[in-house]
């Protein structure tokens, strides 16, 4: 097809010309006249490779997935991006407004599973995290992912509020105590989180369950 042999030329240009960031950014905009993205992938996971090299190309990157129609293949290549590359924070959130415009939980969930560890806490990247979150409509696929954020070290009372306040999000009491039980002992004795957490418990239905909760909780 055509845009595999346009692909096959972007690749070699890739490969063998050290392109300053101007060229770089240009062959990645070529990339939204494909009509494929199987052809896509296989530059973007190319350019994966040189990601790090280059300064300011993340906006043109990201705004390559805004041309592709499959979860499954823009999955494969943010995952294999994270798995090569350190993102900062302003690519990191770029990354999560992509997620939010998936169609399956699933996918959406394994990128997030990969880029949990590799997110930082600082209140901007977490919102947009949420942001993602919100965009899911499985219970068992976001009780997976803020559990996973759960076990990260050094959680911040923001990422602690942020969760509290993700238990809404969630239709189902069983789903939403386990999430409660684990993020119950970050809250003694900050009331602030106290309060929220109580805020929390009250949308839990059964009455056994909510006393579970309350006890030690001032």
């Amino acid at each position: 097809s055509y845009d595999s042999h346009r692909g096959k030329i972007i690749n070699d240009l890739l490969d063998k010309q050290n392109l300053n960031s101007g060229d770089f950014t240009l062959a990645i905009v070529s990339l939204k006249s494909f009509s494929y993205d199987s052809e896509m992938k296989k530059v973007l996971l190319n350019i994966n490779n040189k990601f790090s090299g280059y300064k300011n190309i993340s906006p043109a990157y990201f705004s390559v997935f805004e041309n592709m129609s499959y979860d499954s293949y823009q999955k494969e290549i943010l995952n294999d991006l994270l798995n090569k590359n350190k993102l900062d924070d302003v690519q990191m959130i770029k990354l999560f407004k992509v997620l939010t415009k998936f169609s399956y939980d699933s996918y959406i969930r394994e990128v997030l599973l990969v880029a949990i560890p590799k997110m930082s806490l600082n209140n901007n990247v977490v919102d947009a995290f949420f942001a993602t979150v919100k965009s899911m409509s499985y219970d068992s696929e976001m009780e997976k992912v803020i559990t996973e954020l759960l076990d990260k070290p050094n959680l911040t009372d923001y990422a602690i509020s942020a969760i509290l306040k993700s238990v809404s999000l969630l239709s189902y009491d069983s789903s939403k105590v386990r999430i409660l039980k684990t993020v119950k002992k970050y809250v003694n004795g900050k009331p602030a989180l106290e309060s929220q957490f109580k805020l929390a418990v009250k949308e839990i239905s059964s009455d056994s369950e909510y006393r579970n909760l309350m006890d030690d909780i001032d």
